[in-house]
């Protein structure tokens, strides 16, 4: 029989945003992360014996009858049933009794933990959650008895828990473990965005690991994509991250001419320099980003003496020569940056660890600048709680794109 819940199966064709879909995902993580399972059971009722204290669990989803035909207990006494409504919001009235039920069913989520207990799961997307399935269950005539009262959590809280697991400052989860939970908040962002725990920054209420969450989200939604790749096509400058800083500041940096490649367009595009000099007034922050690469790689970032115009003049002047740098000429090119002021002799000793000690025979130099744009928290907060965070971020990255001579990303 397929199993419906190994992550290499496929399963149905349901969209991803589909609230089977997400109860298919939570399953998942409880299955294969024991402290999240731990962490979801303490949600359901903190009187519930521990997961190790309980048999190993079984999981199922999308079926009609509790137990399995081939899977009922050996012995003639009933096991405990628990029904759960998991739903958008925490409800404001308690649920009404349990009611045995003849209706036609299909059961969201089933966990079943030996012959001792067996959890009913009903997910609900919108609102507290109506739980009239959630209170009527068919028994089919098998040997289950539920708790008079079914339990209520919400998503929000579900969420919110397994994104302070995942906090990867705090060590609770590691490796593969913590990869799944990621994953799965992941695909909770992008699929079901209006359950999060943290949708505005002001909910994260500056707790780094949820501030970056949320600064993805909003990323993503900018890019339309999970990456940091601008849409469509770019020679300039074909990044922007998004980032927070433990100075309380969200910003936007971009990296034109971060390439040899990027950097000849860029110092070569007629008035392209001059007017990113002039972001400088409309409140960036711009500073040289000298580096050599090899490959994809960017390795050793100079320290330099000179002020930007000046940096930026130099590579206007020098950048129809410049090209890749055989291991033979690295220390005449390394005088050469010195005395320039593009780099200080103390940057040698990296660039030796890099590249000079190592089997590399080839230097590419990336004459690059970093362009940041900072929001204090405080102001990003509003910004995000008015939904105009993302709208910021897309006018500023436009505003670069503009004066480095580059289209826009959904010119209006």
């Amino acid at each position: 029989m397929q199993d419906r819940l190994n992550f290499f199966e496929p399963w149905e064709r349901l969209p991803a945003y589909h609230e089977n879909q997400l109860t298919r995902a939570l399953l998942v993580v409880l299955r294969y992360s024991p402290i999240a399972h731990q962490a979801w059971l303490s949600l359901i009722d903190r009187s519930l014996p521990p997961l190790h204290s309980l048999d190993r669990p079984t999981f199922d989803t999308q079926r009609g009858t509790i137990l399995r035909s081939d899977g009922q207990p050996t012995t003639n006494e009933s096991m405990r049933g628990i029904s759960v409504l998991c739903s958008a919001n925490n409800p404001s009235e308690a649920s009404g009794a349990m009611l045995e039920s003849d209706r036609g069913q299909v059961l969201d989520g089933i966990i079943r933990y030996g012959d001792e207990i067996v959890v009913v799961l009903e997910s609900k997307l919108d609102g507290p959650g109506d739980d009239r399935q959630a209170r009527n269950i068919n028994l089919y005539g098998q040997p289950v008895k539920f708790d008079p009262q079914i339990r209520r959590i919400s998503w929000r809280d579900v969420l919110a828990t397994f994104t302070d697991l995942a906090n990867e400052k705090r060590g609770l989860i590691s490796g593969a473990e913590r990869m799944i939970l990621n994953d799965f908040l992941d695909f909770v962002d992008k699929n079901f965005s209006r359950l999060g725990p943290f949708k505005t920054l002001a909910r994260c209420a500056a707790e780094p690991s949820r501030v970056r969450r949320r600064l993805h989200a909003i990323l993503r939604e900018v890019l339309r994509s999970d990456g940091v790749a601008l849409p469509g096509t770019h020679y300039a400058v074909i990044t922007a991250y998004l980032e927070y800083d433990e100075d309380r500041q969200v910003k936007l940096r971009m990296y034109p001419a971060d390439t040899l490649e990027q950097a000849n367009v860029f110092y070569n595009r007629p008035n392209a320099v001059e007017r990113t000099l002039v972001l400088e007034q409309e409140g960036w922050t711009i500073r040289p980003n000298f580096h050599f690469g090899f490959m994809a790689k960017g390795f050793d970032r100079t320290n330099t003496d000179l002020r930007l115009a000046e940096y930026l003049r130099y590579w206007q002047l020098n950048i129809k020569n410049t090209g890749l740098v055989g291991r033979e000429v690295w220390n005449a090119y390394w005088d050469k940056l010195v005395k320039a002021k593009i780099a200080e002799p103390a940057d040698r000793d990296q660039f030796d660890h890099d590249f000079t000690n190592t089997g590399r025979q080839s230097a590419t130099p990336r004459p690059g600048i970093q362009c940041t744009f900072a929001w204090h928290l405080d102001e990003a907060e509003r910004l995000d709680s008015g939904e105009q965070l993302a709208k910021a971020v897309k006018e500023r990255i436009n505003q670069l794109l503009e004066a480095v001579g580059e289209d826009k990303i959904d010119p209006a």
